[in-house]
């Protein structure tokens, strides 16, 4: 049975974070962040957090021909991202806006609240975000009944018009 196994080679990474302290002299708050910023952190950084890895991850596995069987398996729930502070922030607001659009979705499927939309006689507050409407949005947009209660005229002077 030991014949019919094959062998494998998986290559294994994780990243470790290396910490580093220095004293900065500075003349106010701003002035130590900007030389903070500028220092080269590679000549202070000697000291691993062995026990802080994160990243853990399977970079491939290679079978005995050299054909790669997999790649890039995660071990942990941690990533490494870059795009800066914008992504950064997209990112934390991801599960607010996937909320929000969930709401809308279901708002836009439930059959009830699409009838409060088209005939506004039924609610008062808009079923989305539940603001009072204005008394502007009946006149602007009548009731289905009411659209088809008007009838249908056409004056000389409207034919003529160019929309």
């Amino acid at each position: 049975m030991t014949d019919s196994l094959k062998t494998y080679s998986v290559l294994f990474a994780e990243d470790v974070p290396h910490y580093g302290c220095v004293d900065i002299e500075a003349a106010n708050d701003a002035a130590a962040i900007a030389a903070a910023k500028a220092f080269n952190v590679r000549d202070v950084t000697d000291d691993p957090a062995w026990s802080s890895t994160v990243c853990v991850r399977i970079v491939h596995i290679e079978d005995e021909q050299g054909n790669i069987v997999a790649s890039d398996v995660p071990l942990d729930d941690f990533h490494l991202r870059n795009g800066g502070d914008a992504d950064r922030r997209l990112c934390e607001a991801a599960p607010k806006l996937l909320a929000a659009l969930t709401r809308r979705a279901r708002a836009r499927l439930t059959p009830a609240l699409t009838r409060s939309f088209v005939d506004s006689s039924n609610c008062r507050r808009c079923p989305i975000c539940s603001r009072p409407r204005s008394a502007t949005w009946r006149t602007r947009w009548p009731s289905r009944s009411a659209r088809s209660a008007q009838p249908a005229t056409s004056s000389p002077s409207s034919k003529n018009a160019p929309f």
